[in-house]
């Protein structure tokens, strides 16, 4: 059991549907792009991270997703993401709720921006709607040693599966087992080739 688990390196999950629009938040985040709300957070916006992060890199954002469901085989596939926002406290002082509001509704605003699809499209064209429905949540959490304040928000999205299939599809990625990475696939086939040619 401990081998086959150990075999199951999450480099190998890169490409499914969550994964790609994670990364590419990620991305979105800690690029120029995203403006003073990127520079809130220092390139400290992790593709899901514990909430322990260490106060050093503080603030950060945490993006990871929450579950999904299916219309059809060839219709969409429709989740939601969570985005944990950790803020020191140093930081927020008094005003805790308000930074979680200020930061929350900056969130709204900035993905209201005719850049943050088309840019998000870029890498995951399969995308059809993120972020159209936001939900925030302000109550306090303190972990371990009250260094921070984390809020949470929740954004949901919806891909079409028929263009994420292409995708796959158009970067040499085995549909059969859509978890493989493509350069993985060339490099097992070129082994492959090269044994046959010895």
């Amino acid at each position: 059991m401990t081998d086959r688990i150990d075999d199951a390196t999450y480099s190998l999950y890169c490409n499914l549907p969550s994964q790609l629009l994670v990364q590419s938040i990620v991305n979105y985040f800690n690029s120029p792009i995203s403006g003073k709300f990127g520079e809130l957070f220092g390139g400290n916006v992790f593709g899901y991270r514990r909430d322990d992060t260490e106060e050093s890199i503080l603030p950060s954002v945490n993006v990871y997703p929450l579950g999904f469901k299916t219309t059809s085989d060839f219709g969409y596939f429709i989740g939601d993401l969570r985005l944990d926002f950790n803020l020191p406290l140093k930081l927020i002082r008094d005003r805790q709720t308000e930074s979680g509001v200020v930061i929350g509704e900056s969130l709204f605003l900035l993905t209201r921006n005719p850049k943050w699809l088309a840019t998000i499209m870029k890498t995951v064209p399969a995308i059809k709607e993120l972020g159209t429905k936001l939900s925030a949540n302000y109550e306090l959490l303190y972990p371990d040693k009250q260094d921070s304040l984390m809020f949470t928000v929740t954004m949901n999205y919806k891909i079409d599966i028929t263009s994420y299939f292409d995708y796959l599809n158009e970067h040499g990625l085995d549909v059969t087992d859509p978890c493989k990475i493509g350069g993985i696939v060339k490099v097992y086939d070129l082994a492959i080739t090269l044994n046959h040619v010895i």
